[in-house]
C-alpha cells in the first residue's frame, strides 16, 4: 500500500489503494481506515462492491482503471499527512537508490574499470 496526497478544499488528505490479485488475497483482509479515503484495486469480478465496507471505494482493473464505487472520508486515519509525506520521501528514496543505474564510459569498452 502506498500513500497519495491530494488536495481537498484548502487542505491535503491521504489517499490509500490497496491492491488485492485474488480472492485468497482479498479474504487475508485489508486496513480500511488507513488514510482518509481508502481504496481496494483488484481485477473486474473479483470483489463486489457490498462486500466491502461502507467507507471502501473499489477500483477495478479492466482494461484501464474503472471506479466501481467510490470511497467516502472517515474520521481519524491512522496515517496522518504528514507521516504520509514521510513514507512516501522515504519510499522514493529506497527506490532511487535501488534503481541507480552503474554508469559506464563507453570509451572503454571491453577494459576493467
Amino acid at each position: 500500500m502506498m500513500p497519495i496526497l491530494t488536495e481537498e478544499g484548502r487542505g491535503l488528505v491521504t489517499v490509500a489503494v490497496e491492491a488485492k490479485a485474488s480472492r485468497a488475497d482479498f479474504k487475508k483482509g485489508f486496513d480500511e481506515r488507513t488514510a482518509d479515503f481508502n481504496y481496494l484495486a483488484c481485477p473486474d469480478g473479483l470483489v463486489k462492491p457490498s462486500e466491502l465496507p461502507n467507507n471502501v471505494g473499489l477500483l477495478v482493473c479492466a482494461p484501464g482503471m474503472i471506479m466501481r464505487r467510490r470511497a467516502t472520508r472517515i474520521p481519524n486515519p491512522r496515517l496522518a499527512v504528514d507521516d504520509a509525506v514521510w513514507t512516501i520521501a522515504a519510499s522514493c528514496a529506497h527506490e532511487r537508490r535501488r534503481m541507480t543505474p552503474s554508469i559506464e564510459n563507453p570509451f572503454r569498452k571491453g577494459e576493467s574499470q
